[in-house]
């Protein structure tokens, strides 16, 4: 297992500002990398930072955090924008009872790299039945909360979220699922991009596998 960062190097640091301009076109998206950012570098030798919800308070409904609970991944707490993707509120729920089983053996690594240090940018169209032509952009950033590392993360959806205004707007993701990821020490990119014909559409739309969950455990 990779050992777990604690703080992110100079190198990474003008990754990811490159990362910002060439990459983001969201505002909440850029707000909270803006946010995540500064107090990285106000930190003791850019150790991740903790987060106060005071901070973001204007875009709040775009965030969430994640937990890990052994192999599992949990939401702490999510916000009415991240709800409203599923149509339900995914406080306290795992991952796994969020998305179809086949889509999280696609993403939640990359998720778990977050916890190890990594940032991630994850991009692509939403597949979800009801909204499945709407873009969306998540950017995973690495906290410390409670003496652990956690995920703070925020979720854009074209049509609720808007778009950046602090400049050019980078292109629209082609189809299928898009990450970009940071190493925190090297501050090295790597782009990985998995085409819409290889995701497991063929398993949605999503009300079938939430029909075969049992009572407690939908999304």
């Amino acid at each position: 297992m990779k050992t777990t960062q604690n703080r992110l190097s100079t190198a990474a640091i003008d990754s990811l500002n490159a990362l910002s301009g060439d990459t983001l076109r969201f505002k909440p998206t850029c707000d909270l990398l803006r946010i995540w950012t500064k107090a990285l570098e106000a930190a003791h030798d850019h150790r991740f930072p903790g987060f106060d919800p005071l901070d973001a308070g204007g875009i709040l409904g775009h965030l969430y955090l994640l937990e890990r609970d052994g192999e599992r991944l949990r939401y702490r707490v999510a916000g009415e924008a991240v709800n409203d993707l599923f149509g339900a509120n995914h406080g306290g729920r795992y991952v796994d009872e969020v998305i179809a089983p086949s889509l999280q053996d696609v993403v939640e690594p990359f998720y778990h790299a977050v916890l190890r240090g990594t940032v991630c940018v994850f991009k692509g169209k939403v597949i979800v039945s009801a909204r499945r032509n709407a873009e969306f952009e998540r950017i995973l950033l690495p906290i410390h909360r409670g003496g652990t590392v956690q995920i703070l993360g925020s979720l854009s959806v074209s049509g609720t979220a808007p778009l950046r205004d602090d400049g050019p707007i980078p292109h629209a993701s082609e189809k299928g699922y898009h990450f970009v990821q940071i190493d925190p020490v090297t501050g090295r990119v790597t782009r990985t991009s998995i085409p819409h014909e290889d995701l497991p559409v063929d398993q949605l739309p999503y009300e079938d596998h939430l029909k075969r969950l049992p009572q407690g455990r939908r999304a």
